[in-house]
């Protein structure tokens, strides 16, 4: 079998190969054993091996879907190459042997014991660096495995550890929220009631002698009148700092003429009123 048969061989066999390339990793490695075979079949300085070649897919960052497309398309161009151009003697030339001039069948039995051994050695010379080319793309692959997987093992790290914080923080969160519900009073969220009359997305709702109040952000708003009264008096304030428009409501009457500065309407505050006033009972 001729080199160029050997090469056209190997590529092909490689060409099979892609067919079991089912992820970047194992994308790599055979990228690493292609390149083996380029640099023993087209020579260390191959265009095949420039970085918009064979050393970007499976390393650069596209798609999987295009690093084989890419693969199946070098491969051709490779064997291409060969089909075209012909021989590669060029590449791995091969010593003359000595021929016999000596009409000596003892002379002549001699030389051709030293072109069997030539042949043999040359042989196996080709073998070892078609098998060291293999290893190299092998020790490679391997090596660069090894630092995408402790690449990962440290993003993966980072990543519980921010999450062990998330899940700490929201647990005090929970324990602090929890240690504020009392039997007469609760944690109220918007999406607990139809119409949601506070600007703010959650307090404690208390109820205590009949005094209604709401607290938010470390601050007492008073609900109702009784309310109003005991945080004035206590350092809160008043339920109308945080009390939302009914944006609809107040369209509806600038529409129907009323002056914008009378036509705000605030959302009905009823419906926390009574629940706060039933935690009383």
């Amino acid at each position: 079998m001729s080199i160029e048969e050997k090469a056209i061989k190997a590529f092909e066999y490689q060409l099979e190969e892609l067919d079991n390339v089912t992820d970047r990793m194992k994308g790599r490695i055979w990228a690493d054993f292609t390149v083996g075979i380029i640099k023993k079949y087209l020579g260390d300085d191959s265009n095949f091996l420039t970085h918009t070649s064979v050393y970007s897919i499976f390393y650069d960052k596209w798609q999987f879907d295009s690093d084989i497309r890419l693969a199946k398309e070098l491969i051709r161009n490779c064997i291409k190459y060969i089909e075209i151009n012909g021989s590669l003697n060029h590449l791995n030339p091969i010593p003359p042997i000595p021929v016999a001039v000596s009409e000596s069948p003892k002379i002549n039995f001699l030389y051709r014991i030293s072109e069997s051994w030539a042949i043999a050695l040359i042989t196996a010379i080709a073998g070892i660096l078609y098998g060291a080319g293999f290893f190299i793309g092998d020790y490679t692959a391997k090596n660069r495995i090894d630092e995408e997987r402790i690449k990962l093992k440290i993003e993966v790290q980072k990543l519980q550890l921010k999450n062990s914080s998330l899940v700490a923080q929201l647990n005090k969160i929970k324990k602090s929220n929890t240690s504020m519900e009392t039997s007469n009073s609760k944690l109220i969220r918007r999406d607990q009631f139809k119409n949601w009359p506070f600007t703010v997305e959650q307090g404690i709702l208390k109820c205590e002698n009949n005094k209604v109040t709401f607290e938010a952000n470390g601050i007492v708003y008073g609900v109702n009148g009784l309310g109003s009264t005991y945080a004035k008096n206590n350092g809160g304030r008043d339920t109308s700092e945080i009390w939302a428009v009914d944006e609809k409501a107040t369209k509806k009457l600038i529409e129907d003429g009323i002056p914008k500065e009378n036509a705000t309407t605030y959302i009905n505050i009823s419906e926390v009123l009574d629940y706060g006033l039933s935690l009383c009972k």
